[in-house]
């Protein structure tokens, strides 16, 4: 699964817990309620018990906001206008979350992948190479290394000592931190010893990098994907009429992402 659509799943069961927790305070639930609602959603993410911590944390923190913002308001009306105003001020720590945990998801698969590369019976590397590589990694990529802690052949070693390679144990840990470090690219690929003296693996790999444009997409996108679920919502409690602020949201936020995919397609053109 890629950054992008692991953002946007973990974006959706946090509106989700947000959706659950606006309607329970506005039918007025007991706490205990809402929270086991919001922690049933969180439950059905495919994640860590660090990272349900994280997503219960929210949860806990957004339910207090909600209740101090309705505060003892009889009238429906005016307890989901307060609530909507709770959760449009909570939007961009909802995005932050999202980034940890996607972060710490990230970080988690890259270095399960990169055991399971270690572990190969392979005693050689070799590392793929991409356009506009980080400052400290360029001079990294598309070579081959060496496992010091392999086997090595007599032969294998003359050629280690002749191409003056690097172990791959040096460059996976400090200070290169190669394929390890947060966003690097890089991948690295098991090959024979047959392939590093013929050298038939090097070459550029391309990778293609998530532009500005393609990002504000995603995030006004999924915005608007939660906008239009708490819509329905709040369009489910007799007695409430969708917010005015949240119309106009929904419309600017439509509008934008009209706008951003015109940016993607103009720049592809």
């Amino acid at each position: 699964m890629d950054k992008r659509r692991l953002k946007s799943l973990i974006y959706s069961y946090e509106v989700r817990i947000a959706t659950v927790i606006a309607d329970g305070v506005m039918r007025r639930d007991s706490r205990a309620r809402v929270l086991n609602r919001a922690w049933k959603e969180i439950l059905r993410a495919d994640l860590s018990n660090e990272e349900h911590i994280l997503m219960w944390q929210f949860a806990q923190r957004f339910y207090r906001h909600c209740i101090a913002a309705a505060g003892r308001e009889s009238e429906v009306q005016l307890r989901a206008e307060k609530v909507y105003t709770v959760l449009r001020s909570d939007t961009p720590d909802l995005e932050h979350q999202k980034n940890v945990i996607v972060d710490s998801v990230e970080y988690r698969k890259k270095h399960q992948e990169l055991v399971g590369i270690l572990s190969s019976e392979s005693n050689f590397f070799y590392c793929t190479a991409h356009k506009n590589p980080a400052d400290g990694h360029r001079e990294y990529q598309d070579r081959i290394y060496y496992r010091r802690n392999g086997t090595l052949s007599p032969e294998e070693k003359q050629f280690v000592r002749s191409q003056r390679l690097l172990a791959v144990e040096d460059v996976t840990l400090g200070p290169v931190w190669l394929c390890t470090r947060k966003n690097c690219k890089h991948r690295l690929i098991p090959i024979s010893f047959e392939s590093a003296k013929n050298g038939d693996v090097r070459g550029e790999v391309s990778v293609k990098d998530i532009s500005y444009e393609e990002e504000q997409y995603d995030t006004y996108r999924d915005r608007l994907k939660m906008y239009v679920k708490l819509k329905n919502v709040f369009k489910g409690i007799d007695g409430v009429t969708v917010p005015a602020q949240m119309k106009a949201d929904v419309k600017r936020t439509y509008k934008l992402v009209r706008a951003w995919k015109g940016r993607i397609k103009k720049a592809q053109e």
